[in-house]
């Protein structure tokens, strides 16, 4: 399997692009969005741009022309890896250096996380070369900012909870949310210590609650998934309160099409290391 084949890609809109990663465990989402200015040429964003085993820019120049711009839900390796190709990114301000814990991965824990599951990877992916992308943003981002792109224009949420600088990107005019993984159809992490269960929840219903929203375009695994499904998380906060199973060790918790996993109790101790134990391995 060669870059031809890795990537997906599929239409949103005439002028809105899905990219997939659906041969690896990680099953990522890209968006590629563009828009047009007054002058009739194009202007683009990228959000996110996947794992990055292959360079992505021969595929974003077959669907568009012009400058192109990422903006980032968050700064996890699988989100991040297309960086080299396209350095002009905008993140949250609690993410802006791209070292917040655990990052940036050691080659180590990179290996392992791109293996995971037994991952196929690609033919001509050199495993030994591939590390995570270090650069300073150029637009830092605070909940509210709008981005225009051309004749289109974006609004960051900040969404923490899954990481300290998540952001959903809200399309009102279109009714599109570039949710990445706040919001998606399958497990939901919430175990790592990185992750805080209160804004995780304080973020899912303020999603919950937007109005406008008429499609949620995730950043992994399924794309049909409706808009009630951050109530429907909600709720499952809710049950998990009642139960006294809100909290970080309690397991994998399964509801119907989604999951949240909090950790076991092992994982737990293990994740609240983890930042010291990687920084002596790497």
């Amino acid at each position: 399997m060669g870059y031809d084949d890795w990537y997906i890609v599929s239409s949103i809109d005439d002028d809105t692009w899905v990219i997939s990663e659906p041969h690896h465990p990680e099953c990522s989402h890209f968006y590629l969005l563009r828009g047009i200015n007054p002058d009739g040429t194009f202007d683009n964003v990228l959000i996110d741009t996947g794992l990055g085993f292959f360079s992505i820019k021969p595929l974003v120049e077959s669907l568009t022309s012009g400058p192109v711009r990422v903006l980032l839900t968050h700064t996890h390796w699988d989100h991040i890896g297309g960086l080299r190709d396209y350095p002009d990114f905008a993140v949250h301000e609690a993410e802006r250096d791209l070292r917040h814990p655990p990052l940036p991965l050691s080659k180590r824990v990179l290996r392992m996380v791109a293996t995971e599951e037994n991952a196929e990877l690609p033919e001509g992916f050199d495993l030994d070369a591939y590390e995570a992308y270090i650069a300073e943003p150029k637009r830092v981002l605070h909940d509210g900012d709008r981005i225009k792109v051309g004749n289109r224009t974006l609004e960051a949420i900040h969404t923490p909870g899954h990481s300290p600088g998540g952001v959903c990107y809200f399309e009102p005019e279109r009714g599109y949310l570039f949710s990445g993984d706040l919001i998606y159809g399958a497990c939901l992490y919430a175990q790592f210590h990185t992750c805080d269960l209160g804004q995780y929840e304080e973020s899912v219903r303020r999603i919950a609650a937007l109005e406008g929203v008429g499609r949620i375009l995730p950043g992994h695994d399924s794309m049909d998934i409706g808009v009630d499904l951050p109530e429907r998380i909600a709720a499952a906060f809710d049950d998990l309160k009642s139960k006294g199973l809100f909290k970080k060790g309690t397991g994998r918790h399964d509801y119907d099409g989604f999951s949240i996993n909090l950790g076991s109790p092992a994982e737990k101790a293990l994740l609240a290391v983890a930042g010291c134990f990687d920084a002596l391995l790497s």
